[in-house]
């Protein structure tokens, strides 16, 4: 008799004990589950913030990058400025003005181009000095300016006491009034200290 109790108490003991069994092992999955998860959020959080301060360096690199070119840009500029103009009068020069007028020919655009030359300029720098000189040159070409007020035209230094005008007057009348007032802006005495 006690067969026939012992045997579902055994069996309902065995199945206990692999329910338990189970269960335990299911909760160990579960925390290694658990660490796992927790492992990998520390992973990612570790890996979040090496890539917050990388961005930041990026970001602070992209700025002096930015900075660094701009200011190569403004170093060009003055380079190619420098190039391509006369440093004591600050009008482009004769190459410059070349290909100004290689330009424009090229584009079948009418002009009128006169070519002043000061005369006896050599005798100015003899008797006064290069310094003289080269104020009546920078005069000159502030003058033009003056000129540019009711005529536009490119003012070139040509070379020595040479400047180089191009108009884009297509009407012969425009072409002799730029002339005269060319003309007239001499007329004022050069004055040097």
């Amino acid at each position: 008799e006690y067969q026939n109790v012992l045997l579902p108490v055994l069996l309902v003991l065995l199945f206990s004990l692999l329910l338990l069994a189970a269960v335990g092992y299911d909760n160990l999955r579960q925390r290694r589950f658990a660490a796992a998860i927790r492992q990998s959020h520390e992973e990612l959080q570790n890996t979040y913030e090496r890539l917050k301060l990388t961005e930041g360096k990026l970001e602070k690199q992209y700025e002096e990058n930015t900075k660094y070119t701009c200011q190569l840009e403004e170093q060009e500029k003055q380079i190619r400025y420098q190039a391509e103009h006369d440093y004591l009068t600050g009008l482009p020069d004769r190459r410059a003005a070349m290909e100004h007028l290689k330009e424009l020919a090229e584009a079948k655009q009418p002009m009128a181009v006169l070519l002043l030359d000061v005369d006896d300029f050599k005798e100015i720098n003899d008797a006064n000095g290069h310094s003289c000189g080269d104020a009546i040159l920078a005069g000159i070409a502030s003058r033009f300016d003056a000129v540019r007020q009711t005529h536009a035209f490119y003012a070139a230094r040509f070379g020595g006491d040479e400047f180089l005008l191009i108009s884009r007057c297509a009407k012969m009348e425009q072409v002799i009034s730029l002339a005269e007032d060319i003309r007239r802006m001499f007329q004022p005495a050069f004055l040097f200290n």
